[in-house]
């Protein structure tokens, strides 16, 4: 395929108007020339994810919806000097890709060596939970430090509840994600959390003038094709970043060999749903922060402001005598068996119902609100606690409630991930 010469322009330094429309320009001619290749092909659908404006959620959902975490124990590490960390039957086809494009360079049927070098992965898979940690600490660290200098918050604190419910009114104020689910759902957590990305370059996907290099490569398409071989596709917004795509009909038989049918059996026996990190993890923070801060802080000095008994009205007129008097209290200290037995799963359901409605709050109507509350309040009376985390789960799903452009399922990619035919 010859070279498209597209001329993008370094997007960081461009105002907000001329910004859209150089956006507005890659937008047109990526999907112009990614379809493009596919028609070469004898393809239909453009071999591409579109993080950006289609499937923001891609990776981080399950066909029926829920937000899911990968676990752990299903990937697969590289040795050596690639950072190449990914699922089992993913890092398989990643083997291989790399094989392939090595032995193609070696045998000059193309150059892509001058794109990627010796295309080794520098970035694979990320822990969301690492991300989270450092993430949510950050903000509990600063609502700590709030606590002691804004009298709004720190009046009448002395126990854990005291310190929750400051907590509760702070998230609702910043507009920041504070839970493990919609931390993981939101943009600050990337496709690489996945385990479905591997990254050949380091590169700014924010500054298109550096998409040229790949859209002016004269074996780009080739590269493209080769993705799809592999059963990968390409970023469309980060050229150099390729993602699984776990229902094409080269990545298919990758899960056979791991005794793996579909994509269901892939979620349920190595993904955990996104919520339960949300009952242990983010309770687990939150008491640490309550901890340190009451360790750190252990006595309050409150203020009791009285009028001045020796106070002459007739001479103190148009003034105010008054004096103060402090007192020290202790902050109510709580061990973690306490914690654990006063906030088992249906208080800890409760609690982090409290913060997600403050995370959610000016995306849900009310009356919608209400008929959910009165549901969840019913399972938790009912002590189907499991259920009512799935139904919370369900109601403040991120990609349920989705109002941006493309896709009304926007997890789903055409002929992609988790599409059925």
């Amino acid at each position: 395929m010859d070279p498209l010469f597209p001329n993008f322009l370094p997007t960081q330094r461009l105002d907000t108007s001329a910004l859209f429309q150089e956006r507005r320009r890659y937008d047109d001619f990526a999907n112009n020339a990614f379809s493009g290749m596919a028609h070469e092909t004898g393809g239909v659908n453009p071999n591409i994810v579109d993080l950006w404006y289609h499937v923001p959620y891609y990776g981080k959902v399950a066909p029926g919806g829920e937000l899911m975490v990968p676990n752990t124990d299903s990937m697969k590490l590289a040795a050596g000097n690639t950072a190449m960390t990914a699922p089992k039957w993913i890092f398989d086809a990643a083997a291989d890709l790399q094989s392939f494009l090595i032995r193609s360079v070696n045998q000059k049927k193309n150059s892509l060596d001058t794109l990627f070098g010796d295309f080794k992965f520098i970035k694979s898979y990320q822990q969301p939970q690492v991300l989270y940690t450092e993430h949510v600490l950050g903000l509990l660290g600063g609502f700590n430090r709030v606590l002691l200098t804004n009298p709004r918050y720190h009046k009448n604190l002395y126990t854990f509840k005291d310190w929750l419910d400051r907590l509760v009114m702070y998230v609702g104020e910043t507009g920041t994600p504070f839970t493990f689910s919609n931390f993981f759902a939101s943009s600050l957590v990337g496709i690489h959390s996945t385990g479905l990305a591997l990254q050949f370059q380091t590169a700014d996907a924010n500054n298109d003038a550096q998409k040229n290099k790949f859209f002016n490569h004269p074996d780009f398409a080739k590269y493209v094709q080769i993705a799809a071989n592999h059963g990968f596709r390409v970023n469309k917004n980060a050229p150099w970043v390729l993602i699984a795509d776990l229902n094409s009909a080269a990545m298919l038989p990758r899960l056979y060999n791991y005794n793996l049918g579909d994509i269901a059996s892939v979620f349920d026996s190595h993904y955990t749903p996104a919520i339960w990190y949300d009952m242990g993890f983010t309770m687990q923070l939150l008491y640490d922060s309550y901890d340190e801060y009451q360790t750190n802080r252990p006595l309050r000095v409150d203020y009791d402001i009285c009028t001045d008994a020796s106070f002459s009205w007739k001479q103190g007129m148009g003034l105010e005598v008054s004096y103060k008097r402090q007192f020290l209290t202790a902050l109510e200290p709580m061990s973690q068996q306490e914690f654990k037995e006063k906030y088992d799963l249906k208080a800890s359901a409760k609690v982090i119902e409290r913060i997600k409605r403050q995370e959610f709050e000016k995306r849900i109507k009310p009356v919608v609100y209400r008929h959910f509350k009165k549901q969840f309040d019913k399972l938790l009376k009912e002590n189907d606690v499991e259920y009512a985390m799935r139904y919370m789960a369900h109601f403040y799903n991120p990609a349920r409630i989705y109002n941006g452009t493309g896709a009304t399922r926007p997890y789903y990619a055409a002929g992609s991930l988790f599409m059925d035919f």
